[in-house]
């Protein structure tokens, strides 16, 4: 630990005699690389080092390696964070690539009833053409099945109608 506390304390402009000194005081009192951030100015006097500012030097470079730690630690957060996006975006990609080749399956959710509304509230219908696989997302709206045909390749499929629902829109408005 020796070699440790003389690389380290030779990044402060104090003299290699010192330097040697300290070192050796360090390795003594079998300090650690991770009790460094627990240095302060009383806890350096307690352990031998009484120059006040040979203590400065060696906290400004205590400083300097808990803040260089810190970057390591918040790098390896961005890198982690950026790994865990590119193996989501290639388990999507795997998911939606397996989708087209017919693996995946398709739930149709019917769509709520309002009653009297319903029929008031309806704009009109428009068919759409479906590949095999293939999901088209309109409006928000459920899709109907309107006729299988011979063929699987396609299946045409009815947009569900669009509703405009007024309450959803006037909920957060505050009267002047």
């Amino acid at each position: 630990m020796e070699e440790y506390w003389l690389e380290w304390l030779s990044k402060t402009s104090l003299d290699p005699s010192l330097v040697y000194d300290y070192a050796m005081t360090l390795s003594h009192n079998e300090l650690s690389e991770e009790d460094i951030k627990h240095f302060d100015h009383d806890f350096l006097l307690s352990m031998g080092i009484s120059v006040a500012k040979h203590r400065l030097e060696i906290l400004k470079l205590a400083k300097k390696n808990q803040q260089q730690q810190q970057h390591n630690l918040s790098m390896r957060l961005v890198k982690a964070v950026e790994k865990t996006k590119r193996r989501i975006a290639k388990a999507f990609a795997h998911h939606r690539s397996s989708e087209e080749e017919g693996e995946g399956s398709i739930v149709v959710v019917p769509k709520a009833s309002y009653g009297w509304r319903e029929g008031v509230l309806k704009r009109y219908k428009k068919p759409i053409l479906l590949k095999k696989g293939r999901l088209m997302i309109t409006d928000g709206g459920g899709i109907r099945i309107v006729g299988g045909g011979s063929s699987p390749s396609s299946v045409v499929a009815e947009a569900a109608t669009e509703e405009i629902r007024w309450d959803c829109m006037f909920r957060d408005m505050k009267p002047t």
